[in-house]
């Protein structure tokens, strides 16, 4: 409703659709890679709108010696910090975190307490959910 012609909205449509379409088939190939399953790719605009920041970002992450033999994944972080390594422990931990700076002046103790505690525990069901979905 910005202009109020239809004509642009169906341009700006297209436009949106083929971007995504492009994008999808720029990374189909590290899609399959990554989920195992031959012959697929993601046309999404949610998923698409970051892969030339990531591009961009892998490309200068390789040219900085020795970070590109970093390897970084869920089990070296939960062999590493045990417990603490756990996707939900992680979840809570950065929950609480975020929740304490977010609400530090949200009114009394009580409240500030239960707006921190409930961020925690909904980042960690977030850890643990979002995982099994994708």
């Amino acid at each position: 409703a910005a202009t109020d012609n239809l004509a642009y909205g169906i341009a700006i449509a297209a436009l949106v659709a083929a971007l995504s379409l492009l994008f999808a088939d720029w990374s189909a190939r590290a899609v399959q890679q990554f989920y195992g399953v031959p012959g697929i790719s993601v046309p999404h605009l949610a998923s698409a709108q970051i892969l030339p920041i990531a591009i961009i970002q892998n490309w200068i992450m390789d040219r900085i010696p020795g970070s590109n033999r970093i390897n970084i994944n869920t089990e070296t972080i939960e062999r590493r910090f045990g417990v603490f390594g756990e996707p939900v422990v992680l979840g809570l931990i950065i929950g609480l975190v975020l929740g304490a700076i977010a609400f530090y002046n949200a009114g009394d103790l009580s409240v500030v307490l239960a707006k921190v505690l409930g961020t925690g525990m909904t980042l960690a069901a977030v850890m643990l959910l979002l995982p099994r979905m994708v």
